[in-house]
């Protein structure tokens, strides 16, 4: 073996070693990997729309606590980066840790990708074709599948669209203006179960127009853990 084919199958390995380790830690901590993998778009700074997400310790705590409670809800003004960052924990999850089960919901599903769930996996996609390098991911109808099994799905909150879905991670987007918000819970968290002990995470996610005294009572209270 010559030393330059010696010094590139270290190099090669060096290169392997270092995407393992990486891989491990961020699959310990996806907080880590939204902050330093993903980009979100903010359409309201029209010169400059796509940028990192933003490592404020207020998005990280709510991270932990998503993390670290399997049933929360998270009340947000309209400008705060809620959304963007439940959708990026959600493409974290499935990129890191394989066989996820991802799932965001939405009031309806949506004519086209502007709207309602459709919109939500739109910007999961977004995120996987910025990344660097883009994470290949298989397109399907309303469903993301990636090499390692994972899959990201967008299901409207109808209480028989969301019923059966086996979810390991749910975002409830704009939970507060659902139609039926009790019967869509009462058929999704039976999904986030095994054998009656809750598995996966459910996160609603609602601005404060609707205030926690009217929903937080559906779940307990705000947050619910």
């Amino acid at each position: 073996m010559t030393d330059l084919r010696r010094q590139q199958l270290q190099a090669a390995a060096a290169l392997r070693l270092k995407r393992i380790e990486a891989a491990q830690r961020y699959a310990a901590d996806p907080w880590r990997w939204l902050v330093e993998c993903a980009v979100g778009l903010d359409p309201l700074r029209a010169a400059d729309p796509i940028g990192p997400f933003p490592a404020a310790p207020y998005l990280q705590h709510i991270v932990t606590e998503v993390l670290g409670h399997r049933r929360t809800i998270v009340w947000k003004p309209r400008r705060m980066f809620l959304t963007w960052e439940m959708v990026g924990l959600g493409v974290a999850l499935a990129v890191c840790l394989p066989h996820q089960r991802v799932f965001y919901v939405s009031r309806r599903m949506g004519d086209d990708d502007s709207q309602g769930a459709r919109e939500l996996l739109w910007r999961a996609a977004f995120i996987l074709d910025h990344l660097t390098p883009p994470a290949p991911y298989q397109p399907g109808k309303h469903l993301l599948t990636l090499p390692n099994g994972s899959t990201i799905g967008a299901v409207s909150s109808e209480p028989r669209a969301v019923a059966g879905l086996a979810a390991t991670f749910l975002v409830a987007d704009e939970f507060g203006f659902w139609e039926d918000p009790e019967a869509s819970l009462a058929a999704m968290l039976p999904t986030l179960e095994s054998r009656g002990t809750a598995r996966g995470h459910f996160v609603g996610v609602t601005t404060t127009e609707v205030g926690p005294s009217r929903r937080s009572s559906m779940m307990g209270s705000a947050p619910t853990r």
